[in-house]
């Protein structure tokens, strides 16, 4: 197993549950979209969230370099629309409901771009497999994939969050 798979299947699963989250509750992406000049519908906003979710499902299940160099795009253009919406003061979509963006999207949107662009030179299996191939039944590695995922998600909504209430205290 590639050490690139822990990262990996935790990003995509982060994809999972942002493309989940916005097909549950457009709101906050349709808003975004609005920002950006481009179609703002509920509609929109769940299309957008149901091909990131597909993309996610599509790294966990292994489908290879396809899915990773498309995955690896999404976050380059998530980096991009965090950039404009950053510089325009708006809210994010990024797991449905609005959060302020930062650098740190910009950021982090780039690394995890970084990741799956390695993953297209060096192929992860998918999570079923690289659970199967870890000792206690994959307990050890599901943890990890969770806690980097969780991490992922702190850093798209708390931390952020933080920075802005922070930014506000300051005189």
């Amino acid at each position: 197993m590639t050490p690139l798979a822990g990262p990996v299947h935790a990003a995509a699963l982060v994809l999972l549950a942002a493309g989940g989250a916005k097909v549950l509750r457009p709101a906050g992406t349709s808003a975004a979209l609005r920002t950006l000049g481009l179609p703002g519908s509920r509609a929109a906003a769940r299309l957008l969230g149901a091909t990131e979710a597909t993309v996610g499902v599509a790294v966990l299940a292994g489908a290879g370099a396809a899915a990773a160099a498309t995955a690896s795009a999404f976050h380059v253009g998530f980096a991009v629309v965090a950039t404009v919406l950053a510089r325009r003061s708006a809210t994010c979509g990024c797991f449905g409901a609005g959060s302020p963006v930062t650098g740190v999207h910009v950021a982090t949107s780039l690394v995890v771009a970084g990741l799956f662009a390695a993953a297209v030179v060096d192929p992860v299996a998918s999570m079923a497999a690289a659970v199967g191939d870890t000792p206690a039944a994959g307990l050890p590695y599901a943890l990890l994939v969770g806690l980097l995922a969780a991490g992922e998600v702190l850093c798209l909504t708390a931390l952020p969050e933080a920075q802005t209430a922070a930014r506000a205290l300051t005189p």
